[in-house]
């Protein structure tokens, strides 16, 4: 340190200038004043510093790198150099070096907050979380006051899905300093994570309020509202007010599409639709990630291959932020007695199509070989089916406030040896807890009808229809093929009688009725041109459909006109009880299928009743179940390769009553001796799949 006193009186006059030109923006001239200054005395602290900074700023982080370097040979123990050099290496993507001089800085003054500060953003950009956490709570435990240190903890928590601390430290943020738009966004995505999406929608609306320009808040509030019922139209204004603020946001336009997709808005949809894939082509060509979420991709004209490489960029974005456990999971041979432990992972355990078709598998497990466990991430609620599936596991636990490290930590420490993921990319997915690893063996199941595209699943339950050998290379994960139809059924469901006026559910009283009752955005133009030929070649025929509300409902009457077809020939059922629907199906005459993305459950529940199923079989995991199940009853003439068969045998079925009581019939003769809602035969069969991935587990060998 030279005291100013000291100091020419050139040396004071350049220091001077210097900080005017500093303190006034101009860094050109600063610069040069500083180096003019520090040809006269080299070891000047503070122009050395000074001159660092400004290098800094005005983008020369290679000049100010060296700057800061020359300092720091010259005051080795000057905590603040070595800060400002860590800042200038971090600036450059320069970590492992920044990290170096953060921890040189701490060494010589631990109190220094800046450089902990800057070292804890630095670890959670890492993706060292837990050493962020560590780093932020020193901050915390030294200055309780400082709302920054707080708040990036909680960022840090979020980013571990440890969703309690979280809201813990935002909350504390939020209160040492009111109106901040990131912790109010934090907050928000957390209690998206959590269901909560009214909360979450006005936490967003007040962070747009103090920052209404953002276009990140503008896309979270559009997350936030298309989960909730009745608001997908203003989730499409937020996400496109999104996109006009920030035209490369492509995942905005992607959520677009989909809104319109199931509000069935089909003005725009082939230029929609063509620059959505376009787009999708030219991120996943730079190595970036799909703007279409996997499971949004199933309902999309792709193929099999094109359905990996999404996936494949969603796994390779949860991977990069994911540290597995440690210690991991080992294998060794159960000892004499010990039972295969089996645990299930999925948020719907509740009144969800999943839980419709699984509400009896758990409980039939052989328990003298099988130990079983339920990890719910999901809400109870109070269902008939949760209470089921509860009652059908020996360890049912409720994971829904806990992070996805503390549930595999758990998984782990319940020495699971195979774990099931029945969800994988399908709502509120666990494929966080599955990247961790906690399992020496792990399954893709039932959930979501595509691969993962990633490494931390070793197996797909499926079976020969919905994924040939030939589609083996698509995959991430290998087949375990089960035979008959991959889908599980409930074989306890029974069906009740409907109220034999079919007027009561809003049908005509005479004239042949189709029926579709698949989710909305399976729907699309090109299928739906299809029905309506079918309508116009069935004279007094109606198409049933689930009331999806409006204005979906609204839209497809529109574009049932648009194609010639009276409105009134549209009839939408209101969503009813699961046994209540399934009765109601008596009063239709013929599903029709989708065609990208199949009627799965909705496929089950039809032939249950005896309805039988037109479907186009594809290329596509998504677009084979509806075959697969046909070809469980033995109904292979109703599963169609070309839109003119599908179109064709449809028309056939419903004015050729002689040929429509022959398939009816062959149908009910089949289903009494299919083994389709064979439960028992089933889990039968998937224990003995169980066995042969644990067996490949001890061998050592590839799965």
């Amino acid at each position: 340190m030279h005291d100013s006193q000291e100091l020419s009186a050139q040396c004071r006059q350049l220091y001077s200038t210097a900080l005017q030109h500093h303190q006034s923006g101009r860094l050109v001239e600063a610069a040069a004043t500083y180096r003019q200054l520090l040809q006269i005395k080299p070891d000047f602290l503070e122009a050395l510093g000074n001159l660092g900074t400004v290098l800094h700023a005005d983008g020369q982080l290679d000049a100010a790198i060296e700057c800061f370097h020359r300092a720091v040979d010259i005051y080795p123990d000057n905590d603040r150099l070595r800060y400002s050099l860590g800042a200038a290496q971090q600036a450059a993507q320069r970590q492992m070096e920044a990290e170096a001089s953060y921890r040189d800085a701490l060494l010589i003054n631990p109190d220094l907050l800046e450089a902990r500060f800057n070292l804890g953003i630095l670890l959670r950009d890492s993706g060292r979380l837990e050493e962020a956490a560590a780093c932020f709570r020193q901050i915390i435990d030294s200055n309780p006051g400082f709302a920054e240190g707080h708040q990036h903890l909680g960022i840090v928590h979020y980013l571990l899905g440890d969703y309690r601390n979280a809201l813990t430290s935002l909350k504390q943020a939020l209160a040492l300093k009111p109106e901040n738009p990131e912790v109010l966004n934090t907050l928000g995505n957390i209690l998206m994570q959590c269901g909560d999406y009214d909360s979450a929608v006005e936490l967003f609306r007040e962070a747009l309020r103090l920052t209404p320009e953002d276009p990140k808040l503008h896309f979270n509030l559009g997350t936030a509202m298309k989960e909730t019922v009745g608001r997908e139209a203003a989730a499409a204004t937020s996400f496109e007010a999104a996109l006009q603020r920030d035209p490369g946001m492509i995942k905005a336009f992607a959520e677009i599409f989909r809104i319109r997709q199931t509000l069935c808005a089909w003005d725009s949809y082939d230029p929609d639709l063509e620059r959505l894939l376009r787009l999708n082509q030219a991120s996943l060509a730079k190595g970036g990630q799909s703007p279409i979420y996997p499971f949004d991709a199933l309902s999309l004209p792709l193929s099999a291959r094109e359905q990996r490489d999404i996936a494949a960029s969603q796994a390779r974005e949860i991977s990069s932020r994911t540290k597995r456990l440690q210690p991991a999971p080992t294998v060794t041979a159960l000892d004499r007695g010990e039972r295969l432990r089996i645990g299930y992972v999925s948020a719907n355990f509740n009144n969800h199509a999943e839980a419709h078709l699984t509400a009896s598998l758990f409980g039939l497990h052989d328990r003298r070989r099988y130990e079983v466990f339920a990890y719910s991430t999901g809400h109870d609620d109070g269902s008939s089916y949760r209470q089921r599936i509860r009652q059908g596991c020996e360890h049912f636990i409720d994971v829904q406030r806990e992070s996805d490290r503390e549930i595999a930590g758990r998984i782990l420490a319940d020495g699971i040896h195979i774990l099931v993921d029945l969800a994988v990319y399908n709502k509120h997915p666990a494929t966080g807890i599955f990247a961790l690893r906690p399992a020496p063996v792990q399954v893709n199941y039932l959930g979501f009808p595509g691969t993962s595209g990633a490494d931390f699943y070793d197996y797909i339950l499926t079976d020969r229809i919905v994924t040939p050998p030939d589609q083996q290379v698509w995959y991430s994960e290998t087949f375990a093929y089960l035979p008959g139809c991959y889908q599980v059924n409930d074989h306890e469901l029974v069906i009740p009688e409907p109220d034999p006026d079919r007027t009561r559910y809003g049908l005509p009283p005479t004239g042949f009725v189709f029926c579709s009752f698949n989710n909305s955005y399976k729907i699309e133009p090109r299928i739906f041109d299809v029905w309506m030929r079918i309508l116009e070649q069935a004279p007094g025929s109606v198409l049933w459909l689930l009331d999806h509300g409006e204005p979906t409902n609204t839209n497809l009457r529109r574009e049932a006109q648009r194609r010639d077809v009276d409105r009134d020939r549209l009839v939408f059922a209101p969503k009813l009880a699961k046994e209540a629907h399934l009765a109601r199906h008596r009063h239709a005459n013929l599903f029709l299928d989708t065609l990208y993305y199949n009627a799965h459950t909705t496929a089950s529940d039809a032939l249950r009743a005896g309805v039988p199923i037109v479907t186009l079989a594809g290329n596509t995991f998504a677009s084979r179940v509806a075959a697969s199940l046909l070809e469980a009853v033995d109904m292979s003439d109703l599963i169609t390769t070309s839109i003119t068969e599908y179109t064709n045998i449809s028309i056939r079925l419903s004015t050729d009553i002689l040929y429509y009581l022959a398939i009816k019939n062959k149908l009910s003769t089949n289903l009494a001796s299919s083994r389709l809602f064979d439960t028992p035969w089933f889990v039968q069969n998937l224990e003995q799949a169980y066995e042969e991935m644990w067996q490949s587990a001890l061998s050592g060998t590839s799965p």
